[in-house]
């Protein structure tokens, strides 16, 4: 499980600014296909979900067409055909997804399998170790909540508390005529690298956070964001780690905020349905979600934020992120 953690240094703020598009140096597919892609593969993964394989593969065959980079529905074709037993073909497609999306953990735990129905266990073993270091360690949306603050004109810091460094990665390939943040090697030094004058710091905390590690990422902030991810697994992790974090003696005192976040989801599949059900039911706010978009992927590696994206190619991402800013820009989110 990833958690964001916020400190906020100053009160005062400058003007509130726009996002600006920035060029992407490829072309970009356009809006059209690309949603239409989209529609067929949740509509697929319905299919597949019903066990109508064959129904699913046709209409993941229209998607690709429409969208031939769609990692999303490659992933699921690799299920499709996983499902009746054409395990190379399934690796293919697995393999095609995670060359798109390097972030895409399901592709890893799905490559994994193929893998192990392949009697190939030393490779198996290496792409789950591979999924479960990325799965709590997905830094997109620390990076994207620096960039929003940043355009706000904000002097934004991220501290980067996991010995992976993505956030330090990402920081590294920003392009300098974007909107500045800073970093800091957090799981070296802790906070004392962060410079005067810092409006807000997000602290991306490393894996399975708890116990003492837990109390001391909660002594440094004033909002906590647990973003969860639409799997039975990770909605048991986030019971135990939100049943652990409320009796942190911050927290029960009301001086840290808390708030849930449905990450990387896939619209009109059950699993997201369950994942939404399970959320609205926490007595912890749920603030929105984000779906399993590419554009994560584009911005990520050039060192953008999905906020710096063309309005033609990230609208919907950009429309999913305004409830969870109005949370955090609201006295909701702060003690």
């Amino acid at each position: 499980m990833l958690q964001q953690a916020f400190q906020r240094r100053t009160a005062a703020r400058s003007p509130r600014h726009q996002a600006y598009p920035v060029a992407l140096t490829d072309a970009a597919a356009p809006a059209e296909p690309t949603r239409k892609a989209e529609n067929l593969v949740a509509a697929a993964t319905s299919h597949a979900q019903r066990g109508e394989s064959t129904q699913a593969e046709q209409l993941l065959s229209e998607a690709l067409a429409l969208d031939p980079d769609h990692a999303g529905a490659h992933d699921v074709l690799g299920s499709v055909l996983r499902g009746k037993d054409r395990i190379e073909e399934a690796l293919a497609s697995y393999q095609r997804s995670l060359a798109l999306d390097p972030l895409r953990v399901s592709a890893l735990s799905n490559i994994a399998l193929c893998m192990r129905d392949l009697g190939r266990f030393e490779e198996a073993r290496a792409y789950f170790e591979q999924a479960v270091k990325l799965a709590p360690a997905n830094p997109t949306i620390a990076t994207n909540l620096a960039v929003y603050f940043a355009l706000e004109g904000a002097q934004v810091v991220l501290a980067d508390f996991d010995p992976q460094r993505s956030c330090l990665d990402w920081l590294e390939t920003r392009p300098a005529s974007c909107a500045p943040i800073a970093g800091v090697a957090a799981y070296n030094d802790g906070l004392r690298g962060v410079p005067r004058g810092t409006d807000i710091v997000i602290i991306d905390a490393p894996a399975r956070c708890h116990g003492r590690e837990l109390t001391d990422l909660v002594r440094r902030s004033e909002t906590i964001l647990a973003p969860v991810l639409p799997s039975t697994i990770d909605m048991k992790a986030t019971g135990k780690f939100i049943s652990e974090l409320m009796h942190v003696g911050k927290v029960e005192r009301k001086q840290v905020k808390i708030g849930l976040l449905a990450n990387r989801v896939r619209e009109h599949t059950l699993i997201f349905e369950e994942l939404s059900d399970y959320l609205r039911r926490s007595k912890v706010p749920y603030i929105g979600s984000l779906r399993d978009a590419q554009n994560y992927v584009r911005a990520y590696t050039r060192g953008l934020g999905v906020l710096e994206l063309p309005e033609y190619l990230a609208w919907p991402d950009w429309a999913q992120w305004e409830p969870i800013i109005s949370w955090l820009e609201s006295k909701r989110s702060q003690p």
